[in-house]
């Protein structure tokens, strides 16, 4: 068992003890790299919003972070491994 499935699992399972009409896991990439952050490149940056559009420009010391690159193997390794 892998630690990241088992804490997915665990919190699943409290959430669902608690709402039994259930939970949909729509983001399991977001999940992985919360439990393996190796798995994505993150890029410091400033978001903005420009006539209805947002955006991102590179930044320093704002504390915000997006992902720029996944690497796509570690992610399903992550995901799959038992």
């Amino acid at each position: 068992n892998s630690p990241g499935l088992l804490l997915i699992y665990n919190g699943m399972d409290l959430y669902l003890k608690q709402q039994p009409n259930g939970k949909i896991f729509h983001d399991p990439l977001a999940a992985c790299i919360a439990v393996a952050p190796s798995i994505a490149r993150f890029q410091e940056v400033k978001l903005y919003r420009k006539q209805g559009e947002w955006g991102a420009r590179l930044a320093k010391k704002t504390h915000t972070f997006i992902t720029i690159a996944v690497d796509k193997e570690h992610f399903f390794h992550v995901f799959t491994q038992s």
